[in-house]
């Protein structure tokens, strides 16, 4: 893994985002997507389905996140066989939206995610260990890709993981979340190892009603076919 990419133990939340990930990245950029996720899910009612509340959260977090980031850095939208991200120009950095375990935002614990990772997924998680091991095929097509990548700029491609947990209790919900890199993926199938982590301030809402406190972080992953190299 590259040595460049070890953060040093004083280095702050800013230093690291634009170290790591973007010159010009912030971390109010991916607050903006947390807000925006948190606000969309208070718009369901009782006549929604169950899962409605979390699937809307994650839907408006990575809207959020791509309009965020093109409008501000410039970045593009990519959808990799169904699984949504958002490129840097140089084509070298991507980032998704995942749920995370309560060790999300922890520093003495390596979060799972909540869900196992769809084959894609994993796929990226291995080329974040810098181990690729297949060529991935994109959707001809797909209708939110803003830009094209090279089989080998697809096998160097970085992926980064905007990580949340959230959690209720008497009138405050919290959000806690971290942008990281998955290395690894557990026996269920759930990124359970990240390097390196760059922790976000917690941030708080008002509490909401039982009807709207869906956990579902969107819909589960689609097959897609995948070949050998």
């Amino acid at each position: 893994m590259d040595e460049a990419l070890n953060p040093a133990p004083s280095e702050g939340t800013e230093s690291l985002l634009q170290r790591l990930i973007d010159p010009a990245l912030k971390e109010e950029h991916l607050h903006q997507a947390i807000n925006a996720g948190e606000g969309d899910r208070r718009n369901c009612t009782p006549d929604d389905p169950q899962n409605a509340p979390g699937s809307r959260d994650y839907f408006m977090r990575m809207r959020t996140l791509r309009q965020v980031l093109r409008k501000e850095l410039g970045w593009r939208r990519y959808d990799l066989n169904g699984l949504p991200l958002v490129i840097n120009p140089d084509k070298t950095r991507a980032i998704g939206v995942v749920q995370g375990d309560s060790a999300t935002g922890n520093p003495q614990r390596h979060p799972k995610t909540r869900k196992p990772v769809g084959e894609i997924k994993q796929l990226l998680v291995a080329q974040n260990l810098e181990q690729p091991q297949t060529v991935l095929f994109e959707v001809p097509g797909a209708p939110a890709a803003e830009t094209k990548l090279s089989d080998e700029q697809l096998a160097h491609l970085q992926t980064w993981f905007l990580l949340t947990y959230r959690s209720s209790r008497k009138d405050t919900v919290t959000v806690r979340s971290e942008l990281s890199r998955a290395i690894d993926v557990d026996g269920e199938g759930r990124a359970n190892l990240w390097k390196p982590r760059i922790y976000l301030a917690t941030l708080s809402f008002e509490g909401v009603i039982p009807h709207i406190e869906g956990t579902d972080d969107g819909p589960d992953e689609f097959e897609v076919e995948v070949g050998d190299l």
